[in-house]
């Protein structure tokens, strides 16, 4: 009688557990990933939120952006910041974000290589900034410019700042490779810490942060980060 009450009892207890993963492995089955990244939780939606959070969590004011492509993240985050700077080398790219863009007072857009973009503005930068690095060529439709090793002059303009706490945001990270053709993740991660020895790397959604002086042990991942994510 003993026995079959603990078997009852662990029963009650490994059910909805054991039912937990099942529900997990048929509902992974059911949708794939592009269903689930567009319509149950919106990857692009998702990148801006991270973006933003860091924004709050960190009291930032300015978004410098490379490669603005269509302006969908400058006038999704146009709300959030006071100002944001962005780049498009593309003419075309340029000229039809600068009309989607024109309606935010507080964005300025230019068409100048992401290089010259950041001599031009690194020294009017005076406080903490979140720089999102996009302007590498990532796919048709997108700007190659004149190297494909865009980033590392960036992160070179960057390191020319005052402020060495920057927070700095590499969009389509899994593309820094060889078998890319693209500049190597090692020599990244090297430029960033030539900017501080400071900076802490995360990896989120195909993004790379680089955050500096945190007070907390992974305090991205425990602050920043929700907790409950649909891969």
């Amino acid at each position: 009688m003993k026995n079959k009450f603990f078997y009852i009892l662990a029963l009650i207890f490994f059910l909805p557990v054991k039912g937990f993963f099942w529900l997990n492995f048929i509902f992974f089955k059911i949708f794939p990933y592009y269903f689930r990244r567009t319509f149950i939780w919106n990857e692009t939606n998702y990148k801006y939120s991270l973006i933003n959070k860091v924004r709050s969590h960190y009291k930032i004011k300015n978004f410098v952006e490379t490669g603005t492509y269509m302006g969908d993240t400058s006038f999704a985050l146009s709300s959030y910041f006071e100002n944001i700077f962005t780049v498009e080398l593309n003419k075309k790219l340029y000229e039809r974000s600068l009309k989607r863009l024109k309606k935010c007072d507080n964005v300025f857009c230019y068409n100048l290589s992401s290089e010259i973009f950041l001599k031009k503005i690194i020294s009017k930068i005076n406080n903490q900034s979140i720089f999102f690095l996009d302007a590498h060529y990532s796919g048709p439709g997108t700007s190659k410019g004149s190297s494909t090793f865009s980033c590392l002059k960036e992160l070179k303009e960057i390191n020319k700042s005052k402020i060495k706490n920057h927070i700095i945001i590499i969009d389509d990270i899994s593309d820094f490779s060889s078998f890319e053709n693209n500049e190597k993740l090692s020599k990244i991660i090297s430029a960033l810490e030539k900017i501080s020895k400071k900076y802490k790397f995360y990896f989120e959604y195909d993004m790379l942060f680089a955050i500096p002086d945190e007070k907390l042990h992974r305090q991205f991942y425990k602050e920043i980060i929700p907790h409950f994510l649909i891969r």
